[in-house]
């Protein structure tokens, strides 16, 4: 009786909260508005900056409001549900979703009030959630205590059959673990290949980076610039890989671990005991990886400066320290006990969950199976469109989560699909043939098929396109069309006039003003969290305004055409000074937003958030291009090329920072005098880098040529080191194929040879389901890779020339790559032909 008061109090409440999105919701500004007349008058009608009166805030707000929404009529669906007493553990997720974003965002706006319509809805989702919690709760209880009863007689009859030992364990029980931990080649060889890998890869590229940084023109200070930025995502990559080798480990640990479990508890084991047993083989295996670990990273270390030594006649230190040798071994013990430790606690809690867990009816039908494929089609499309946008950088996460993701779902419900539409059909021998594959074992399958997709797309598209950029890019003196450019003050007139009139330097000068955008770098997760858009940003962009006047003789300087332009007050034109092997990005990083946030002068230290569109104006951007007029900086992330038109930029007095930039060609006659000259003048302006150190008042062409020559350098090593592992994954996934199914493939054709099948027809198909495996995830990421690269060709605005060379160099590292790939197909063939042919199973024919 209990229970139905609660279901229709459940109900009510659910259309309680479903009406409440209807009512007036928020105030702003002395004004109530309901969601749906929000945004009629913020989207529809452009009033949002008025109605909010905030810049972050009310961005943020027009995606937030939007869950409540979700949350309101999944609520009323729910409440028919329970009417209709249809299953309702989905639509809960989603009412349960949308609620949670929307009570923990609203924490982050302090630009409006809500109503009691919004404090009801809530209210009446919190109090039915708990409600249903407590129904749960019971039920649970209840079950779990007549288990818990059975369970205690089962184990009082089973203790009076176990033998007990109280007492001491002598070094025989750790000899005898020892040589079964041993014993387990295929676990221990893949642990000590991921952790080896780890930390070899690991401490030749730090031992580089920290060797690159004594010559590198300025020390990047946050974690994604400079150097740091490409240490930091080789070490997140390394360790994603090493991650998975660890999981196959574990996989292939499983079973020999729990069946020991089982007889030491048998002979009365003490929990203590067993984790010490625990720390014992791993801390053994990690240990013993250190010294072989250590041995590959200096190897390659010393093969890196060897090499450089002679063809880049760049001296780095032989040894590389060991200070460096220990924070590495502290960084890969840590890491590795803690990745360890949680494939432990998820292998025995998947162990739990496979003996108590019942077989639940599948839902993979095919009006399921073929809307699955349709979401997948949507799903890709919008990801990519996303990732089409200049304003999103290139965002690694729309690739992962989106193409990658969306490709695994297309290639699974395709597969399981095929495998519906032939049940009903009238089988010939070789319908049920190209069944058996399929139908047997088809989680496993589709389990690698899709891990295997995963590795295939990441080489052919996250690591071929920045290795073929950095091998196809332009010499780094391409990249500097003058010796020096600086940016100076009225007062540092004189001094460039006195280096032009005695011919120490040819000098060209123009109008320049400093424009400082809100957001110089991406955003990171942590940032996100810690509602980083109501703090003032470091660092900020810094980049040079000029005016479309001096935008035209700067292409004419360079030989190159401008662009016609006729550009309003409002309006600017962005020039990005980069390559195309630089990842594409916006000007401002804040908000990702279409018209950024530009101020003329100087960053600012100190700033109401609530004001930033007062002090950061948004601007429309009336075109964009990629060329170099000045030169490469900071990667291509700053001191990019900002064009007012002409009437604007003569308005422009009394900004802040520099307002001269001087293009200087030198005389070698006057060289070491000219480093002197500008010496002093860097010395005099060292204030412009206090705000970011890697932007200075002078750059040299010389100092930033190694820069961007050690940036490769290391670069290029990174990705080495992840495309050797990442063939080594999928080398390890199509054996791990292998070996899943040698005992079904034998049971299947001693069958088939007993009904009379010939060696060469039992060939064939055992080639035909091996290539149809190997084949499909290889198409399917072919196609998204050529995708994806194309738009990534478009978001860098790479010519066609430019296109054609980068090309080349991508497409010659997938032949290679699916050369190797076809060698591994036919070794693997091979193997499978010769167990085929074997006497055992030749004889049963």
């Amino acid at each position: 009786m209990k229970k139905v008061i609660f279901r229709y109090v459940c109900i009510i409440l659910s259309f309680v909260a479903g009406i409440m999105v209807v009512f007036p919701w928020l105030k702003l500004n002395h004004t109530d508005y309901s969601i749906i007349h929000f945004y009629t008058e913020a989207l529809v009608r452009g009033r949002l900056n008025e109605l909010a009166g905030t810049d972050g805030t009310a961005y943020l707000l027009t995606v937030f409001l939007a869950f409540p929404v979700m949350g309101g009529i999944c609520s009323v669906i729910k409440g028919i549900l329970l009417i209709c007493k249809k299953p309702i553990r989905i639509i809960t997720g989603f009412v349960l979703t949308g609620t949670l974003v929307y009570v923990t965002s609203f924490f982050a706006f302090v630009g409006y009030i809500p109503k009691p319509a919004a404090i009801i809805y809530a209210a009446a989702i919190l109090i039915e959630f708990l409600i249903e919690r407590y129904l749960a709760d019971v039920d649970r209880y209840t079950s779990e205590w007549e288990e818990q009863k059975k369970r205690e007689r089962l184990e009082k009859a089973e203790r009076k059959r176990r033998l007990y030992f109280p007492g001491k364990y002598d070094r025989m029980l750790w000899k005898i673990i020892k040589n079964e931990i041993l014993h387990q080649k295929k676990a221990i060889i893949f642990m000590l290949c991921g952790n080896v890998i780890l930390l070899g890869s690991a401490f030749s590229l730090y031992a580089l980076k920290t060797q690159f940084q004594h010559y590198y023109s300025a020390e990047a200070l946050l974690p994604m610039q400079g150097l740091n930025g490409i240490l930091t995502g080789a070490l997140m990559v390394i360790g994603a890989l090493y991650i998975f080798l660890e999981a196959i480990a574990f996989y292939n640990y499983s079973n020999s671990h729990q069946t020991r479990n089982v007889l030491l508890w048998t002979l009365g084991i003490r929990e203590e005991l067993s984790r010490k047993i625990w720390w014992y083989e791993h801390g053994l295996i990690i240990l013993i990886s250190i010294i072989p670990g250590f041995l590959l990273g200096t190897g390659m270390y010393t093969g890196m400066e060897s090499y450089m030594k002679r063809l880049m006649n760049l001296s780095i230190d032989k040894f590389a320290g060991v200070k460096i040798y220990f924070i590495s071994a502290v960084l890969y013990i840590i890491l590795s006990f803690v990745i360890i430790r949680v494939f432990a606690d998820m292998l025995q809690e998947n162990m739990s969950l496979k003996q108590q867990c019942p077989k639940r009816k599948s839902f993979l039908t095919k009006r399921n199976l073929l809307f699955l494929m349709f979401f997948s089609f949507i799903y890709l499309a919008y990801f990519l469109f996303r990732y089409s946008e200049r304003r999103n950088g290139e965002d690694i996460s729309y690739i992962l989560f989106g193409v990658v993701i969306g490709g695994i779902i297309l290639l699974c419900s395709a597969r399981i699909l095929v495998n519906l539409f032939r049940q009903n059909q009238r089988d010939t021998i070789k319908k049920v043939l190209d069944k058996i594959p399929i139908q047997r074992g088809a989680a496993k399958e589709l389990g690698l098929q899709a891990a295997i997709f995963l590795f295939h797309f990441v080489f052919l598209c996250v690591l071929v396109v920045p290795l073929a950029g950095n091998l196809s890019a332009p010499d780094p003196e391409a990249l500097f069309p003058y010796d020096y450019v600086c940016m100076a003050y009225p007062e540092d007139a004189n001094r460039f006039e006195e280096i032009k009139n005695q011919g120490i330097a040819e000098v060209h000068s123009y109008p320049m003003v400093r424009v400082t955008s809100v957001q110089g770098e991406k955003t990171d997760w942590i940032d996100a969290a810690n509602n980083y858009y109501q703090k003032v940003i470091w660092p900020q962009g810094q980049h040079i305004g000029i005016s479309y006047r001096t935008y035209k003789s700067l292409c004419q300087n360079l030989g190159v055409a401008p662009q016609k332009l006729n550009l309003n007050d409002k309006e600017v034109y962005i020039v990005y000074q980069e390559d195309y092997s630089i990842n594409a990005h916006p000007i401002d990083w804040y908000m990702n937003r279409k018209t950024p946030y530009l101020r003329i002068g100087q960053p600012v230290r100190f700033y109401n958030y609530m004001s930033r569109e007062k002090v950061y104006p948004p601007r429309m951007i009336a075109g964009e291009e990629r060329t170099i007029l000045t030169g490469v900086f900071q990667s291509g992330e700053q001191e990019n090329l900002v064009v007012f038109s002409d009437g604007y930029f003569q308005s422009l007095t009394g900004t802040e920072g520099p307002t001269r930039l001087y293009l200087l060609k030198e005389n070698a006659k006057y060289h070491k005098r000219l480093q002197t000259e500008l010496q002093k003048f860097v010395e005099k302006h060292m204030e412009d880098s206090s705000w970011d150190q890697l932007i200075l008042p002078c750059y040299s062409k010389n100092d930033k040529m190694w820069d961007v020559k050690m940036e490769r350098i290391l670069k290029e090593s990174a990705l080495i080191l992840e495309i050797i592992l990442t063939l080594l994954c999928t080398v390890i996934l199509y054996f791990m194929k292998n070996e899943f199914e040698k005992d079904e493939r034998r049971i299947r054709f001693d069958m088939l040879f007993c009904l009379g099948m010939h060696q060469k027809q039992a060939k064939i198909i055992s080639n035909r389901e091996l290539y149809y495996f190997a084949g499909v995830p290889l198409l399917l990421s072919l196609l998204l890779s050529i995708i994806t690269i194309g738009i990534t060709f478009h978001v860098r605005m790479v010519s066609i020339s430019e296109a054609l060379y980068f090309g080349t160099y991508i497409f010659g590292l997938w032949i290679i790559y699916i050369f190797i790939q076809i060698l591994l197909v036919l070794n693997i063939s091979k193997k499978r032909t010769k167990e085929l042919l074997s006497h055992t199973w030749r004889d049963k024919a």
